[in-house]
């Protein structure tokens, strides 16, 4: 504080911005380079700890002509970087730039892919890399072999196996369609459809006429080649052909054809597998699960606020699996743990053991607080505590500035009282669904009868009648 306040009546420092170049004297071709400012005048900067000048950018006072000694240089060995992935406000910057849908579209096109499975936000852990840097210093010259870091994301859109089957289907079928400028041009025909300038009947004939055939040839693709199944080759014990094919909860590998009554066996494909990319050897590798890890060595408990007791006794057998979602491991009857950090296929018993009393202290730690011979707790959640009935699925808010245990239970069932339903997801859904697709079918099975049948007998009966007592009257 008081550097700042000093610094605030201090003058102005005065920075000259400077490229030097700066010879080799027993390679006259070449040149070292070196951007940065040189400080002409202090001024405030006086108040502050400038002694690493390096972290600032800041170089010396030099003059032209001067000679210069090597006091260290270090050659370090670099990689160029892919191009970032998007996150959502990269991606509408980028539909933005490309004139591809409007601000209406934007949000419901990103919630859009990743409801489908499309596309996946999550954080993915960087790989280690080795890294090689030779360093001149004082005329010793070092050569070593470093580690860092790569590829770690934060928060980023990553695309499916499933979004590529879809995008290389549609590319190959709805080419023009899927062309970037596709959408920017549509865009632009429907501004000059609003001001009077085309009718929209015309635009919309010229593209039928060269989509709706599109559409009726690709009808005829065969699931398996709109899957793109592909044969790795056949397994080399048992001469069954492995297949990579994608399913329901994404890509998997398939031991066997079906044929001679002999069911084909299945085994889903490890975080960070590509499909396209998988070869025989990695898919024989993920037949090796499920595997037995080993046994716990001793008994671990862990005990809720509630007094109920969580854990897993000495001498239980501990299987590494591979899932839908991901490896796991299994120390019970539906008591699973996920398997984060390590490779299903080699986890030793030591980390195994690890993961398994992380996951069960933290089932106990989920509790904060229980109301005895009530359903309502107050539970640990990825966003802090909150308030739940356990009996109707209701769910309470807790604000951050309030203390969970103070809370009493005439406060949590009155917050459960306000709380508005919990949403039905998953197959709530899907029966939602199921009866209006099926009404429709049924009206049109109703109609189709009675025109063909009761109208024609109808017309029939009342004109027949009408006319001939007419003319016996007359």
């Amino acid at each position: 504080i008081w550097r700042r306040a000093m610094a605030s009546q201090m003058a102005d420092a005065q920075l000259k911005r400077t490229t030097v170049d700066i010879g080799i004297d027993l390679l006259p071709g070449d040149k070292f380079t070196a951007k940065g400012e040189v400080v002409v005048f202090d001024g405030f900067l006086k108040a502050y700890d400038l002694d690493d000048k390096k972290e600032d950018g800041l170089l010396p006072p030099m003059k032209v002509g001067q000679a210069l000694s090597v006091a260290e240089l270090i050659g370090r060995e670099s990689f160029s970087r892919p191009p970032a992935r998007y996150n959502e406000a990269s991606l509408v910057r980028t539909l933005e730039e490309m004139g591809i849908g409007r601000p209406s579209t934007y949000a419901p096109t990103i919630d859009t892919v990743q409801q489908r499975g499309y596309v996946v936000k999550e954080d993915r852990e960087g790989k280690e890399r080795e890294y090689r840097q030779i360093t001149l210093n004082q005329e010793k010259l070092l050569a070593e072999t470093l580690t860092e870091m790569a590829g770690s994301e934060k928060n980023k859109l990553f695309p499916t196996d499933i979004a590529g089957i879809v995008t290389n289907f549609l590319v190959k079928h709805f080419g023009d369609v899927l062309d970037y400028q596709f959408t920017a041009k549509v865009e632009d025909k429907f501004d000059t459809i609003a001001q009077g300038e085309l009718q929209w009947q015309v635009m919309l004939d010229e593209f039928y006429k060269q989509f709706h055939p599109k559409v009726v040839a690709a009808e005829d693709v065969s699931r398996e080649e709109a899957g793109q199944a592909r044969l790795l080759g056949e397994h080399p014990k048992n001469g069954k052909p492995m297949f990579v094919k994608i399913g329901r909860f994404g890509p998997y590998v398939q031991m066997g054809d079906g044929e001679n009554e002999e069911k084909p066996t299945f085994a889903s494909l490890m975080p960070g597998q590509k499909m396209d990319l998988l070869t025989l050897d990695q898919a024989l590798e993920l037949f090796k699960l499920p595997r037995e890890v080993g046994e716990m060595p001793e008994s671990y408990h862990a005990k809720a606020v509630d007094g109920s007791e969580f854990g897993v006794e000495k001498g239980q057998i501990i299987i590494a699996k591979q899932g839908p979602f991901g490896p796991y491991l299994e120390y019970g009857v539906k008591k699973y743990a996920p398997i984060k950090g390590y490779d299903p296929l080699s986890i030793e018993l030591e980390d195994a053991v690890a993961l398994i009393e992380a996951k069960i202290q933290a089932e106990a730690d989920k509790i904060v607080k229980t109301f005895p011979g009530t359903d309502v707790k107050i539970l640990k959640g990825r966003w802090g505590p909150y308030i739940t009935d356990i009996t109707t699925k209701k769910n309470a808010k807790i604000a951050k500035d309030e203390e969970a245990l103070e809370l009493s239970l005439e406060e949590c069932q009155k917050r459960l009282d306000e709380a508005p339903e919990p949403k039905k997801r998953g197959r709530a859904a899907a029966k939602k669904k199921a009866p209006a697709k099926k009404a429709p079918a049924k009206k049109a099975a109703t109609k189709k009868p009675a025109t063909k049948k009761t109208t024609a007998k109808k017309t029939v009966a009342k004109k027949t009648p009408a006319k001939k007592p007419a003319t016996k009257k007359e």
